[in-house]
């Protein structure tokens, strides 16, 4: 969209009521780019991106003091010439109502222009702060990923450890049980040695005895 847009095609291209349409360009006004021309008002395209992401966040349940706030986060920066010129508008009214002597429309001319004023310099503030809220989230963020890496480097070193101690562990155990059979089998072999002496002796015993008892 190059050409400048009637309020009826921006109210097409957000799709959605145009009374809600209507309200969102009175509440976020200083967020709106506009052209006028005589009595008419048309809008910059950039608008359309304005009011979507205000629909967007309408959507998610934000109130309108904090769409506000997140728009210059969202790269929407105020329209600083039609705020400039509403002072401008003010400042002229409040001119001709000097020059009538008409004191009550001065006053109300000034107020007007002072609330103006004040609600450019809110916006102001509200961005800066914005921008402080994205530099201390930065901030938060890296906090995390650094603390992140860190326990993740910790859970792998003690997984490293658990793994070489698992290996320790069964290497010590199979060395026990090669040590554990190599002592059943000396038992064994000596149980054997043992039975063979005995057997041998019974054997030896029994000869002697024969001999004695027949005289050989």
């Amino acid at each position: 969209m190059d050409r400048l847009l009637l309020k009826k095609d921006v109210t097409a291209a957000v799709d959605a009521p145009k009374t809600t349409v209507n309200d969102w360009i009175h509440d976020f006004r200083a967020f709106i780019p506009i052209v006028r021309e005589g009595r008419t008002t048309y809008y910059k395209p950039e608008a359309v991106n304005v009011l979507l992401a205000v629909k967007r966040m309408r959507e998610e349940g934000l109130d309108k003091t904090r769409i506000a706030r997140e728009l210059p986060g969202l790269g929407f920066s105020i329209d600083h010439d039609e705020m400039v010129n509403k002072v401008e508008k003010a400042r002229g009214h409040a001119e001709q109502a000097e020059n009538a002597r008409n004191r009550d429309g001065f006053l109300a001319v000034m107020q007007t222009m002072s609330v103006a004023m004040e609600r450019m310099t809110e916006l102001e503030r509200e961005v800066q702060e914005s921008k402080v809220r994205m530099v201390e989230q930065d901030r938060i963020n890296r906090e995390l990923t650094e603390l992140i890496e860190k326990q993740a480097a910790a859970l792998e070193k003690q997984e490293k450890y658990i793994e070489e101690s698992l290996q320790v562990r069964d290497q010590k155990l199979m060395e026990s049980l090669r040590l554990s059979q190599e002592a059943k089998r000396e038992v064994l072999a000596t149980e054997e040695i043992r039975q063979k002496e005995m057997e041998e002796i019974r054997q030896q015993q029994s000869k002697g005895f024969l001999a004695r008892l027949f005289g050989k």
